[in-house]
């Protein structure tokens, strides 16, 4: 499927519902184009794909309203997005993401975005859900089971607005790694955490990056100065580095 708006007089395509739908063995299942809006994807199932939904760089026009749900996904990369979408929705669908390869792939600035309610089956190399060096803003991960990825959920490097709550993590080699000089994420979750990576702190700052705040005590891998690597229950930035709460 390829759903593309008229470029040549910016006139928009809206309204593409995709229901009960079997994409299997292309490069490209869904397309996503230029001036477009409006996409409903419920039942379909996505194999053996190169992509599944592939939403590519560089399109034209303000593109919105993106849902995609109760859909079954095992494909190399199953949802790609790389020009800015406003309002995407992903919810309760099912990823067996294989290889090193990314389910959920957000490469370029969101407003809106919800992933929420889906379970993620990932090889012990695979990358559950992935957020670039782009801002996501208002926008929340939350209720997703997922189990044996080497790193479930990924955050890049840019100011954020990002919620990231109540998700069921199973053998994952790390739950949450969030880059470095990433700002604007909360991290609310009940369960023990293996977090590879946090951000570092800026001197005077307080509270400019990102909180993790668990019921039981997760273990940070990263460098913890003199403090130790368990804290319970929340890491919060302060002048020199990670400090506990």
């Amino acid at each position: 499927w390829i759903c593309v708006g008229d470029t040549t007089h910016t006139l928009y395509s809206v309204e593409f519902n995709m229901v009960n739908c079997v994409f299997n063995l292309t490069l490209t299942a869904l397309y996503v184009g230029g001036y477009t809006q409006g996409y409903t994807v419920t039942g379909c199932n996505f194999t053996g794909n190169s992509y599944g939904v592939y939403v590519p760089g560089s399109l034209a026009g303000a593109l919105d309203q993106l849902i995609i749900s109760g859909c079954q996904f095992y494909n190399g990369t199953d949802i790609y997005i790389g020009t800015t979408v406003l309002d995407v929705l992903i919810s309760h669908n099912y990823f067996v993401v294989v290889g090193s390869q990314t389910g959920v792939n957000v490469a370029a600035a969101l407003w809106g975005l919800a992933i929420v309610g889906n379970v993620f089956n990932c090889s012990s190399t695979a990358v559950a859900v992935a957020v670039g060096a782009v801002a996501v803003l208002s926008s929340t991960i939350a209720g997703n089971a997922i189990r044996g990825a080497t790193t479930a959920v990924s955050i890049g490097n840019a100011g954020h607005g990002l919620q990231i709550e109540n998700n069921s993590m199973s053998a994952n080699t790390a739950d949450y790694t969030v880059n470095a000089s990433a700002t604007g994420v909360v991290i609310n979750d009940a369960n023990p955490r293996t977090i590879a990576k946090l951000p570092t702190a800026i001197a005077g700052i307080a509270g400019s990056r990102c909180i993790v705040s668990n019921g039981a005590s997760p273990t940070y891998g990263g460098a913890v100065g003199t403090t130790g690597s368990v804290y319970s229950p929340a890491f919060c930035p302060g002048s020199g580095g990670w400090v506990y709460r």
